[in-house]
């Protein structure tokens, strides 16, 4: 990404107003990373039936359109856990990696890591994406805890865009309802967070979602 000379950059705070020219030969220089998200994932619950709610329904179909491509899973849709009972040998070379998106990052970097090696996988050759509530500090101390362990790569959103003084929302956008065809009912969707309390969706669709999760994981 390059910057325009000339641009013109306004900042706005309760402070008051910052402008002033983008400076030339500025530019960055990153990866950009593409992953499988909720709606992806959860999707298939109501149209497929109660079997894909393990999350292989999804990832299978993500990995025969894109073919090794776009290769970071999202764990946390109906916990990880769950998760990682579907995600076998296969899938788990095929992806490049994965993405913490709720729950305690260091429990899930120890998670994945035996993961990995009992898949007989090098860690190493995997990435974590992180981008639950981050800001630079948990960033680097994320980061070094990964050190000599698994990748590590960061998606800072809400701090990286909203760091100057002004208090931001807090927003989180998922897919409330789905059907399998135009002349179906609408059913509604489900999100099960790895973090305590922050399930969303309706109250009885995530009552049974519990229950299904609790007896898959016998």
């Amino acid at each position: 990404m390059a910057p325009q000379n000339g641009n013109v950059l306004t900042i706005t705070t309760p402070e008051g107003t910052t402008s002033g020219p983008v400076e030339a030969g500025i530019s960055y220089d990153h990866m950009v990373r593409a992953f499988v998200d909720h709606l992806v994932l959860g999707a298939p619950f109501p149209t497929q039936g109660q079997d894909s709610i393990n999350n292989m329904a999804a990832i299978d179909a993500w990995s025969s359109v894109f073919r090794g491509h776009l290769g970071i899973a999202l764990t946390d849709t109906y916990t990880t856990d769950l998760f990682l009972k579907s995600f076998d040998s296969v899938e788990a070379r095929v992806f490049d990696g994965v993405r913490q998106d709720s729950g305690d990052p260091y429990v899930f970097v120890d998670k994945l890591v035996a993961h990995y090696q009992k898949l007989r996988i090098n860690p190493l050759t995997k990435t974590i994406v992180f981008s639950d509530d981050l800001d630079t500090k948990i960033a680097i101390s994320i980061k070094e805890y990964c050190r000599g362990k698994i990748n590590a790569s960061f998606g800072i959103g809400t701090n990286l865009s909203n760091d100057l003084g002004v208090q931001p929302l807090n927003i989180v956008i998922k897919l409330s309802q789905c059907r399998s065809q135009a002349d179906t009912v609408w059913i509604p969707m489900v999100k099960l967070s790895d973090t305590e309390g922050k399930h969303t969706g309706d109250a009885d669709e995530i009552e049974l979602c519990l229950r299904i999760v609790q007896r898959s994981s016998l």
